[in-house]
């Protein structure tokens, strides 16, 4: 018996089938039968049992099938393949059997999807970093309908097919109506519309291509650090209106403005942490959002930071406003002579293009809205 158990438990050391179906091999010999012509017959067996040791002693068919506990047509149907074929049958349980059958429809959908022109968020935040989007007069009919009308009808697939696929293996969203656009570049667009002739459609499409070059190297600037230099970026956000009330009369009378004023030590890749950002805010009771407020915020930012002895430059980077460029200037060549240290020789002050000031402030903006709409009015 305990013979019987060994042997029982050699056969199933292994779980999977492709093994055992291997063992039954091994132990067991296959040919086609030497008389008749029988199609019940079709193969003649040899059963023996196999020891640790290697040595095979033959047994009868009951024996065989009671020692390993493996049906009759199991054993029946291995020497068959292999004598016939001259190999094993092969695995065909389990496994997908219907995702292959959709690889063309899977194709198709993906090509059409990366063949659309999407634009990212110009904020940077950490969850939206790769998603991007389509624009806002589009939803998920649209595109299906269109991507139905470019395949064969074989490989037409439902809407909530296409709605699953888009969001398991794409981060796309649908945009918002823009704000706050580029006063050329909206002139650019709006003149390409209505031009027929073919020279000042050349004409207006190299301007605008100036004009997109020029607003990109601005950014190329303040996304690649140079040695021996420390950037600055700042801006004012939108003014935030106090105080923030349930009651219908507060929300009609005149508020007080909350200004912030914001200042962000690296570049554009650089982390926001509370060491590289310094923000100004205040009620407009207390003082106005002048130019001579800005460039107080700017020069103590400038006296409070520590600068490394390698740094010999300043790098500013500004948003569009234009009021405040000599008051900036003034306070830059005082601080430079009177107050920076002996190691920073040169200030560097850059404007972008106007329309096209998204910097790293705007970052710490989007993140401050963020939790404002969490809070309740009070």
């Amino acid at each position: 018996m305990n013979e019987i158990k060994k042997l029982h438990g050699y056969m199933y050391e292994s779980t999977s089938k492709i093994d055992q179906d291997n063992l039954i091999l091994n132990c067991c010999k296959g040919h086609k039968p030497k008389r008749g012509k029988s199609n019940h017959a079709q193969v003649s067996i040899q059963y023996n049992v196999r020891l640790k040791d290697g040595k095979l002693i033959r047994v009868c068919k009951n024996a065989f099938l009671g020692i390993t506990n493996f049906s009759g047509n199991r054993v029946q149907r291995i020497l068959r393949n292999f004598v016939k074929n001259g190999e094993l049958p092969k695995e065909r349980r389990g496994g997908d059997r219907v995702g292959r059958k959709n690889d063309g429809k899977h194709k198709h959908i993906k090509d059409f999807i990366e063949s659309l022109t999407c634009a990212e968020s110009h904020y940077c935040r950490s969850k939206t970093s790769v998603r991007v989007y389509l624009p806002c007069d589009l939803n998920f009919k649209k595109p299906y309908t269109y991507s139905q009308q470019r395949v064969p009808e074989d490989l037409h697939v439902r809407i909530s097919y296409f709605r699953k696929f888009v969001n398991a293996n794409y981060n796309i969203a649908f945009g918002t109506p823009l704000t706050d656009c580029c006063s050329t570049c909206l002139r650019f667009k709006e003149q390409l519309k209505l031009t027929t002739s073919a020279e000042k459609r050349y004409k207006l499409t190299t301007e605008n291509r100036v004009h997109l070059l020029k607003a990109k190297a601005f950014f190329r600037l303040l996304k690649h650090p140079k040695p021996n230099t420390m950037s600055f970026s700042f801006d004012c956000q939108k003014n935030l209106a106090l105080p923030r009330l349930l009651d219908q009369a507060a929300y009609f009378s005149q508020q007080i403005n909350y200004n912030n004023f914001t200042i962000v030590s690296g570049t554009s890749n650089t982390k926001l942490t509370p060491a590289n950002v310094n923000a100004y805010l205040w009620p407009e009771i207390d003082t106005q959002k002048n130019a001579n407020t800005i460039a107080s915020a700017v020069r103590h930012t400038l006296n409070t930071k520590i600068f490394k002895p390698s740094v010999t430059k300043i790098n500013l980077f500004a948003d569009g406003c234009g009021g405040q460029n000599t008051t900036m200037m003034t306070m830059l060549a005082y601080w430079l002579l009177k107050e920076s240290p002996e190691n920073i020789k040169n200030i560097e002050l850059t404007f972008p293009i106007v329309g096209h000031s998204f910097i790293p402030p705007d970052r710490v903006f989007g993140l401050i809205e963020k939790v404002i709409k969490k809070y309740p009015l009070l």
